[in-house]
């Protein structure tokens, strides 16, 4: 494969994709909520398809950088994007992968990158405590997108089996294999952000109020800072109380990791269907829709829902 001024076409991934490989802006695979791709080849055009057999659409690329835009007005919302290279396409390296945001570019990237340079001034001048919350943020903000693209490869695997031999459940429900690839993945990048949700708590106290004893959990925090004035405290309680995205993600974080842990997810299933309003009158709770973005935080949650029944995923 030659990378520079000529082209090459590879196939990432068992085939799944092809890529044209060129010299300028490198080709890409932007993951679809719900395990579509759209596939960036640099010819010009993009494609709609789950794998490089099954293409469903293709539509004309604008400039380089307004493809996500594109996709949102197509109502394609895109999650992630994989810029295809040689290294990785060869297992050499991970795949060069980063959460796109709504309105374009990649604020979670270039806040990760902003942690990292928080980590590396503060170590330079002896100020220790900040560079270990400023490290461990950084991590997390990569831990994450990672998280999400295991969630977007188990959908996208769960898809292609399902396309093999299409049956359907109820309604627009299906399962297979990969369902218990989703429930891992969901489980995983839950608990994941818990932890950070944790780690948001503990930086505030240990960074603006410095109280003794430490706090380390969000549950501690809201109990022992309900007295606190600072501005940035207070915006976190609100956040905790009910009807706040902390509140909401809490609830949901217990429901995934207590009420109905991986091994005991009979009586749960996945969708991507429509959320009819009677839905918040059951024990079911939204993950994608439920976007932890803007004034809900940066994160947002590939999948639909969690319902009483079988394990399944829709379409």
């Amino acid at each position: 494969m030659a990378i520079g001024g000529m082209r090459a076409t590879v196939y990432v991934r068992q085939n799944r994709y092809a890529i044209a490989m060129q010299h300028d802006l490198p080709p890409r695979i932007v993951h679809l909520i719900g395990g579509l791709r759209a596939v960036d080849d640099r010819s010009g055009k993009c494609t709609i398809q789950l794998r490089h057999s099954q293409v469903f659409g293709s539509f004309p690329t604008a400039e380089y950088a307004g493809l996500y835009m594109q996709l949102n007005g197509l109502s394609l919302a895109p999650l992630g994007c994989e810029f295809v290279n040689e290294a990785s396409y060869q297992g050499l390296q991970p795949p060069d992968w980063e959460i796109t945001s709504p309105k374009g570019g990649f604020a979670i990237l270039a806040e990760r990158n902003d942690w990292n340079n928080v980590r590396s001034a503060k170590i330079k001048i002896g100020e220790f405590e900040t560079a270990d919350i400023a490290a461990r943020t950084s991590t997390y903000l990569k831990l994450l997108a990672i998280r999400l693209l295991q969630l977007s490869q188990a959908y996208n695997n769960m898809l292609i089996c399902w396309a093999e031999s299409p049956t359907q459940l109820t309604g627009h429900l299906i399962d297979n294999a990969y369902m218990n690839y989703v429930d891992a993945a969901v489980h995983g990048f839950v608990a994941d952000a818990a932890s950070f949700r944790d780690l948001i708590a503990e930086s505030i106290w240990r960074l603006f109020l410095r109280r003794e004893p430490n706090v380390t959990t969000l549950t501690t925090f809201i109990k022992q800072a309900a007295d606190s004035s600072c501005p940035l405290t207070q915006s976190v309680l609100d956040a905790a109380r009910e009807g706040g995205w902390l509140f909401n993600f809490s609830k949901l974080r217990n429901d995934i990791i207590h009420v109905a842990p991986i091994g005991r997810g009979s009586g749960k299933r996945m969708c991507l269907g429509s959320v009819d309003k009677r839905d918040f009158q059951t024990p079911r709770f939204l993950i994608q829709g439920f976007s932890l973005g803007s004034s809900h935080g940066p994160w947002g949650f590939v999948g639909r829902g969690m319902a009483t029944h079988r394990g399944a995923a829709a379409v």
